[in-house]
Formats: structure tokens, sequence, C-alpha cells
């Protein structure tokens, strides 16, 4: 009885051994597959990674150039505010000295 099983067993696992082989390869098959899906994955993730990061250098660079700006007319502003006060201040002495002189 034993050597019956035995046989038996021995007579299934030489059955088996060539779908084992196929269901094997398949398994390798479909993790190479995944694998290769994955590393595309990644490979596009890094693509829309770096896309993004130049977007919002662009957009750091076009809103520091805005703000250059904004501080240059401020500054032309300040002069020429600075300016006509000065220019003010003068007409109204020369009104001053000429009053006096009157």
């Amino acid at each position: 009885r034993r050597r019956m099983l035995a046989a038996l067993v021995e007579a299934e696992r030489r059955r088996q051994e060539p779908l084992l082989r196929v269901w094997e390869r398949r398994a390798l098959a479909e993790a190479d597959a995944e694998a290769v899906a994955f590393r595309r994955f990644l490979i596009d993730e890094e693509k829309r990674l770096r896309r993004l990061r130049y977007e919002m250098e662009r957009w750091e660079n076009d809103v520091m150039a805005r703000l250059d700006l904004e501080s240059q007319w401020a500054e032309e502003a300040r002069k020429e505010a600075e300016r006509l006060r000065a220019q003010q201040e003068l007409e109204a002495q020369a009104a001053e000295t000429i009053a006096m002189a009157r």
C-alpha cells in the first residue's frame, strides 16, 4: 500500500512538473511585465515632475520680474513726488520773497 501510494505521488509529481514550469514561466513573465509597466509609470511621473518644476520656476521668474518692475516704478514715483515737493517748496519761497519785496 505504501509503495502504491508512493508510486501514485511520484506519477502525479511527474505529471504536474511540466505544468509547474509553465506556471512558473507565466508568473515570471507577469512579474516582468508588471516591473516594466511600473518603470514606465515612474519615468512618466519623473517627466511630469520636471515639467511642473520648470513651470513653477518660470512662474517664479515672471513674478520676480514683475515685482522688480513695480519696485522700479514705485522708486520713480517716489523720486518724482520728491522733485515736485521740492519744486513746490521753491515756488512757495519765491512767492514769499516776492510778497515781502512788495
